[in-house]
């Protein structure tokens, strides 16, 4: 974490962002530990004092995956040519970078300048105070738009960008993007505020700075929308970008993820303690709502990760669910399908959802329009059986290697020999798995235009 202000991490003009540490510092996930540096530009009490005082090229960047930019100075930019060509060649090896600011140009500091990052964010606008502010405070206990309402129990509603789990003509089956899923459902919910920056789509991407592979260039795009309800303003019930995402993975740079606020994330947000002594999120709505953003947290940290990283997560997940009962008891002759129902089962005990599809799914060589035609209602059922049928050939050689083996892998030597075998297993397993699923999905399209046939007839 990068900041330029003094107060950064705990006390401060918000609080701090002791939640969100503790948060990925707890560790709720067995695949996973996350290891935050506390920087800043100036000094800082609340910073990590060897990490104190320190311009991004002072910082060795290599020993960090990702850079979460909390800027609270404007201007055009604050970093030298040094500090940018750093961080570009740190991005470009895979590092993963979190940006925000606020209204105007706070954060533009440190946050304007970065590369590709700095694009997926408007500076300048909206304002802080005038109509044209972005607003998103609900009412909370009273009817009027106060300053503590940022700070009680009661969030913003967000509307997600929604994807088909395939890319075809009739998607009937969707999700939102990895950073929105949350362990109750789709993660609806921010913290509010009420002059918020925005999350913008560049109007030009040239490839010196959007790289290609191929025709294809992988773009960003806005993944979340927040709406201005107050009352009395300019855009008073329309829309805007909260959260931007680009997956540069498949160009072989980092990935970005851009936020209208930091007000998402500082305690004053977060946890309440507004200025009139309200303490925040203290109902069971609450607690439900704390839980979700919680998610968003983990999401950010767990989807920016460099794809290394992102495999290594992977592996020890897989390698984790491969000794659990569902697992070593399943008979290797099953079917694909069968495998992989248990073993997504397994893996969704500690894991979220989409980043277990987000694990799985980019490794898939798509082509299901052979399944045509099919109605939305028949095409839903086919897309779990794809997924089961790709991970149960992943795991099937797996499971048959652990089944003469009940002891997880524990020396150094022992994990590094269970990452290649996994390694190798997904490597081999999407043809086997796809062929599956579209034979079975093919087997049923048959039986289902039978029985049509039969009660048309029978009519």
């Amino acid at each position: 974490m990068y900041a330029d202000f003094a107060g950064a991490y705990a006390g401060g003009p918000f609080l701090g962002l002791t939640h969100v540490i503790a948060t990925l510092t707890a560790d709720p996930y067995p695949w996973v530990q996350f290891r935050i540096g506390r920087a800043n530009r100036v000094a800082d009490p609340s910073a990590d004092q060897h990490l104190a005082g320190k311009t991004l090229d002072a910082i060795n960047l290599d020993d960090w995956d990702e850079l979460w930019l909390f800027g609270l100075g404007g201007g055009q930019g604050a970093l030298s040519k040094v500090e940018i060509d750093a961080v570009r060649a740190w991005m470009d090896r895979g590092g993963g970078v979190l940006v925000t600011g606020d209204h105007d140009d706070l954060g533009a500091g440190i946050g304007r300048q970065i590369p590709r990052a700095g694009q997926m964010r408007r500076w300048g606008q909206p304002s802080a105070s005038g109509p044209d502010r972005h607003s998103t405070l609900r009412s909370g206990a009273n009817t009027s738009f106060d300053f503590d309402d940022q700070s009680d129990d009661v969030p913003q509603e967000i509307r997600l960008r929604e994807y088909p789990l395939i890319s075809w003509w009739h998607p009937v089956r969707r999700r939102p993007h990895p950073l929105f899923c949350g362990p109750d459902g789709p993660i609806r919910v921010l913290p509010d505020h009420m002059h918020e920056g925005e999350a913008v789509v560049p109007a030009q991407m040239p490839a010196n700075d959007w790289p290609s592979v191929g025709p294809v260039q992988p773009t960003p795009e806005v993944v979340a929308w927040g709406r201005i309800v107050q009352p009395g303003l300019d855009g008073t019930g329309t829309e805007f970008g909260v959260v931007g995402a680009y997956d540069g993975h498949g160009a072989g740079v980092g990935r970005i993820s851009a936020d209208s606020t930091w007000h998402h994330w500082f305690d004053i947000n977060v946890v309440g303690l507004g200025t009139a002594g309200r303490q925040g999120f203290t109902t069971s709505a609450g607690a439900g709502f704390l839980r979700a953003i919680e998610a968003y947290f983990l999401n950010t940290a767990i989807w920016l990760a460099p794809p290394a990283k992102q495999m290594c997560m992977r592996n020890r997940a897989v390698s984790g669910a491969l000794w659990s009962d569902r697992l070593v008891m399943l008979d290797p002759k099953l079917p694909v399908w069968a495998i992989g129902e248990a073993a997504l089962d397994a893996l969704g005990r500690t894991a979220p959802r989409c980043t277990i599809r987000d694990w799985i799914w980019p490794f898939l060589p798509i082509e299901i329009r052979e399944l045509t035609p099919l109605d939305p209602v028949e095409f839903a059922r086919f897309v779990p059986l794809i997924e089961e049928s790709a991970a149960g050939a992943a795991f099937r050689p797996l499971v048959e290697q652990t089944r003469d083996n009940l002891t997880p892998p524990r020396t150094e030597r022992e994990v590094r020999e269970m990452d290649e075998r996994v390694d190798a297993a997904f490597a081999s397993a999407w043809d086997e798995g796809l062929g599956s699923a579209i034979e079975l999905a093919r087997g049923q399209m048959k039986r289902t235009q039978a029985l049509r046939k039969t009660l048309q007839k029978a009519r």
